[in-house]
Parts: C-alpha cells; structure tokens; sequence
C-alpha cells in the first residue's frame, strides 16, 4: 500500500510541476525537508531555498511546461521510503524551446499519517 501511496504523491507532484504551483509542491514536503538542488551547493538547502529554487525555476516559462518523472524504484521500510528515477521536462523559456534531463532521488517520511518528501537530490545531465 505504501508505494501506491508513494507513487499517489509523485503523480501529484507532477501536476503541480505542469500548472507551475509552486505551493502545491511545496504542500507535498515534509516541513523540515532538505535538498541537494543544481548548482553545487556543499551544504543541504532548506524548504525555505526550495521554494526560492521553483519560483526561480519558473521565473520566464512561458506557455505549456512539460513534466515527466519515470520512476525506476520506490522501496519502503516502515515509515520512511525512497525512490529514484528520471525526470523529464520540457516547454518554453523566454520564447525558446527548452528540454531537460534530471536525475531524481527523493526520500519520504510520514508525517502525521501522510507520506511526505523529506529530502530531494536533483542533477542535470
């Protein structure tokens, strides 16, 4: 049941991605959720930089966005899970078409009965 619920919370993030809301996504993380995000960072970012990281990201998109997450794994263990996989996006970024390739890993913890996601690593490539 776990990994349906899992899986539940990244088809959920995904709709948020395609409608650029970024208070949806944020609704779907853990309140003390830290992430490894692009630009090499040595030190975790907060929920606070994740948030300033989508509405960056967002910052210039034009027209549809395209959001793709292919998961390769969802394990679970009790109260914690993780899973990985591939993201694929794609749209317009001021008036230019635009296509990326990340590789994804999120841990999930529950929180209050409800899988959240607790941490987050994203690289390009």
């Amino acid at each position: 049941m776990s990994t349906q619920q899992i899986q539940a919370l990244l088809n959920e993030l995904a709709g948020y991605a395609r409608a650029k809301d970024v208070d949806g996504i944020l609704s779907l993380y853990h309140p003390n959720a830290k992430a490894f995000d692009f630009g090499g960072q040595a030190a975790a970012i907060s929920l606070a930089q994740i948030r300033q990281n989508c509405i960056q990201g967002y910052t210039g998109l034009t027209g549809r966005l395209d959001y793709e997450f292919i998961v390769d794994e969802i394990i679970v263990d009790g109260e914690v899970g993780y899973c990985f996989g591939v993201e694929r996006i794609s749209g317009e970024r001021e008036g230019a078409p635009f296509a990326a390739t990340v590789l994804a890993t999120y841990g999930f913890r529950k929180h209050e009965g409800r899988w959240l996601i607790a941490h987050q690593h994203l690289s390009g490539i």
